[in-house]
Formats: structure tokens, sequence, C-alpha cells
């Protein structure tokens, strides 16, 4: 009788420690309500995070660049309650400043960003979001230099064909290229 008491009372402890039937998994790190420097947030329901340093290269999936390309690689959180038809190819800029001051924006190659994705097996902007939404997204830009310095993220979350409801500048300073 003791025996079945006491798996009984460890039963119900754990059962209130941890809840009944829960799945222990890893816990993706944009969900964490902890300080994170990669993550920022637009709004409270639309959440970015920047996944991998930047790269810069002449070529990707058998495709030259008419420079070069700089990829991305971004983990986008969407928790509005309103679906949305997708992202607008707008949503993501890239800007320079050159040593000079002299600043340039650089727009998305939506082609190859789609492509990058698919063949990533992930979402492509163009997929409707609804509530919630975790996408991982392969940005790629036409560049014209390879400096490392100078470089900023624009993000402005919109929904296909509409206006953006917020806008960060995210700084990718040298330490993203270490």
């Amino acid at each position: 009788m003791k025996r079945v008491l006491f798996v009984f009372l460890l039963t119900v402890l754990l059962c209130a420690v941890l809840p009944c039937g829960a799945q222990i998994s890893k816990v993706d790190p944009i969900l964490i309500d902890t300080p994170n420097p990669w993550v920022f947030e637009c709004t409270e329901d639309l959440v970015l995070e920047m996944l991998v340093e930047p790269r810069i290269d002449y070529e990707t999936a058998d495709r030259l660049a008419d420079d070069y390309f700089l990829f991305l690689t971004v983990e986008f959180l969407y928790l509005q309650e309103r679906p949305w038809n997708g992202l607008d190819r707008n949503c993501f800029v890239l800007k320079h400043t050159d040593k000079d001051g002299t600043e340039r924006t650089f727009p998305l190659n939506f082609m190859m960003t789609a492509s990058m994705s698919m063949r990533n097996s992930w979402h492509t902007m163009s997929d409707p979001l609804t509530y919630p939404s975790l996408r991982k997204l392969e940005l790629v830009f036409d560049v014209d230099t390879i400096d490392h310095e100078g470089w900023s993220l624009i993000f402005r979350p919109a929904e296909r064909g509409g206006e953006p409801v917020c806008e960060l500048e995210i700084p990718m300073g040298y330490h993203w290229w270490e």
C-alpha cells in the first residue's frame, strides 16, 4: 500500500512540475522571452531574427550575379490574428553607407530569394501568413561591393501589396563578418 501511495504521489508531483503529456523539445530562440541581440521586434507581433552572418558571393544556384549577391538568412515570426496574403517584396531593403558617408540602397532580388527558399524547402514570401507563422527566409540582394562595413537591413513588414506597419533599421556592423 505504501508503495502504491508513493508512486501516486510521485506521479502527482511530476505532473505539477511538468505538464502531463507535454513533449519536451528544442524551443526556437525567437520564441524565448529573454534578451537576444539578434532578435528585433518591429511590433510585438512581428519579429525578425538574424540567423547567420551575411555572406557575399558572385554565384548561387548556377546563376551569376551582375556584380555580387549578398545573402542573409532570417526568421520571421508572425503573430497577428488577421491573416496576410504573403509578405510584400519591399519588406526588405539593404542599405550601404560608404566611408565618405554616401548611402545607397539595394532592393531585394525577389526571384533569387524565392528560388533559394524553395531550394531549402522553405516557404516563400508569397505564401500566406496565418496565426502563428514562423518562416525562415534566405534573402538575396544584388550588390556592387564586397565591403564588409556600413551595411544595414531595413525591415518594413507589409502584407503583399499593402503598406508597411512599422520600420526597423538593423545595423550589420563588422562584428557580423568575423
